[in-house]
């Protein structure tokens, strides 16, 4: 699954906002709901001693990718306007020493994300965003996603996480977002196609 790809069936399980604006807006408050959502991850790992919940994760990286999938659809970046790097899957080796940056710089992305939507209120709610920084800031935001999965799931890829991700969300929809489906959700299913994807891995 390529990046386009991705972000074409992401957008079919999309809440449809009145304007471009509340469109962003969800999109970035999103995704920091999921940066925050692994962090604790890590967190209860860390500090409290709990096993690694490594479906959990992959399914809080993958919800985080849905939210940056939605901001590329809203501000029109295409797998053209970014790095081959991203295009390819972020095939990046990776230490000890450097996954808590990952961390911090998750939290620091969405920090630049909601610098960026604020400028465009302040100009008018339907201001663009230049493509160029549209495509680096999804960039910034997709990196340590991807540093962290192949660190602490070796072996699974960020386009295997996006495609369980969008299997997880057709069990949970259909083809077609809809408020029902958000509230009721078959936890058990969607947590299976998950634990699939990383017995195929850990066996």
């Amino acid at each position: 699954m390529n990046f386009d790809t991705y972000c074409a069936l992401a957008k079919r399980t999309e809440k449809l906002m009145p304007d471009l604006h509340q469109r962003l807006t969800h999109h970035a408050l999103g995704y920091a709901t999921e940066a925050g959502e692994i962090l604790d991850v890590f967190k209860k790992h860390h500090i409290y001693g709990k096993p690694l919940d490594r479906v959990n994760l992959v399914e809080e990286i993958g919800d985080a990718c849905w939210y940056l999938a939605g901001l590329a659809n809203a501000w029109q970046v295409d797998s053209c306007a970014l790095s081959s790097a991203v295009v390819s899957g972020w095939l990046i080796k990776h230490n000890d020493a450097a996954w808590t940056l990952d961390m911090l710089t998750l939290q620091q992305s969405f920090g630049a994300i909601s610098a960026e939507l604020a400028m465009t209120v302040r100009n008018s709610q339907d201001a663009p965003v230049l493509p160029q920084r549209a495509a680096y800031l999804i960039e910034k935001a997709f990196i340590p996603l991807n540093h962290l999965l192949h660190y602490w799931c070796v072996g699974v890829t960020m386009k295997e996480a996006m495609a369980v991700n969008v299997a997880k969300l057709a069990a949970r929809y259909g083809d077609k977002y809809s408020d029902a489906g958000a509230t009721v959700r078959d936890l058990g299913t969607e947590r299976g196609l998950l634990a699939d994807l990383l017995r195929k891995h850990y066996g």
